[in-house]
């Protein structure tokens, strides 16, 4: 059931599945809360490396309490990837087995692609399909990141006019 070509169908179904998958991101995964922690990460990282250089046991006890936040951290972290992860195969697996039923066989602008260093050759149709979800996902993240920093910058603007107005008042 081809609909204009392959290449475009395959290429709009790719786009189609990248939409839905940055809005799943945005629905189950708090982009804010999953930078702060790694943020938060870094810096327990920092202190360990610092602590680890101490050998008196007061350095030990501590290096050890913020090895067990880190791991309840990551633990966190990961269950919001989790969660992500099994929604989005429920909805992207049936969707990757109708293209495979759909275009097996057929061929796109881009021939079989053999992965290098593996005799591994990937169909024509999901070389395509890789490629235009790996190029529409960056770009629509990029977009949604763009937009998050509009709107954080609009939210500071506003924190900042009661406060000048108020000094203005006094």
């Amino acid at each position: 059931m081809v609909l204009i070509s392959p290449t475009v169908d395959i290429a709009v179904l790719a786009i189609i599945v990248t939409v839905i998958s940055v809005f799943l991101q945005g629905k189950l995964m708090d982009r804010k809360k999953m930078k702060r922690q790694q943020e938060e990460m870094k810096e327990r990282q920092k202190k360990i490396k610092e602590l680890s250089k101490n050998s008196d046991e007061k350095s030990k006890k501590e290096m050890e309490r913020m090895q067990t936040e880190m791991l309840e951290a990551s633990t966190e972290m990961m269950k919001g990837s989790m969660k992500y992860m099994m929604v989005s195969m429920v909805v992207f697996l049936p969707i990757l087995y109708a293209i495979t039923w759909l275009y097996a066989g057929t061929k796109t602008i881009i021939g079989n692609v053999t992965i290098p260093f593996t005799s591994w050759t990937v169909p024509s149709y999901l070389a395509w399909y890789i490629g235009v979800g790996i190029i529409s996902g960056i770009l629509l993240n990029a977009i949604v990141k763009a937009m998050d920093k509009r709107k954080e910058a609009e939210q500071n603007k506003k924190e900042e006019k009661p406060v000048q107005s108020e000094q203005k008042i006094e």
